[in-house]
């Protein structure tokens, strides 16, 4: 047994189909890929996000919250986005009669553009810091 297998099952896990019905498909694909994109959305439209303080290991004190400002808000946000995209991909396309079909790409795409906007927000936020 690896020690790193939970990767392997992880990418197995989101490569299956999506499960659930039309109240999956509802609350999951359409209300919580909303609730992340508009999060999303007002980062980078107000340019400030609120996160919370990993290098605190998440203990509870009054640094439990980070914020950011600037460019790595903008790009926080669309790292929200991208995650609220493949949210509805996945949730919302997957569980849809006639758009289960053509869901796998637009939710490759999304994942890419996670990949890439987490790498993007990383070195922004190393480069402020």
């Amino acid at each position: 047994m690896y020690q790193h297998d939970w990767i392997i099952d992880l990418a197995d896990r989101l490569s299956d189909g999506s499960d659930g019905g039309p109240i999956a498909r509802r609350v999951v694909g359409i209300g919580a890929a909303a609730m992340v994109c508009f999060y999303g959305l007002r980062c980078c439209l107000v340019q400030r996000a609120t996160t919370i303080n990993l290098s605190r290991g998440g203990q509870m004190s009054p640094m439990f919250w980070k914020e950011h400002i600037g460019t790595p808000a903008i790009t926080f946000g669309v790292l929200l986005i991208c995650v609220g995209l493949f949210i509805h991909f996945r949730w919302y396309w997957g569980n849809h009669k006639r758009l289960q079909y053509y869901y796998e790409i637009p939710t490759a795409i999304s994942i890419v553009s996670f990949i890439i906007a987490m790498t993007v927000h990383l070195w922004t936020v190393w480069q402020w810091t």
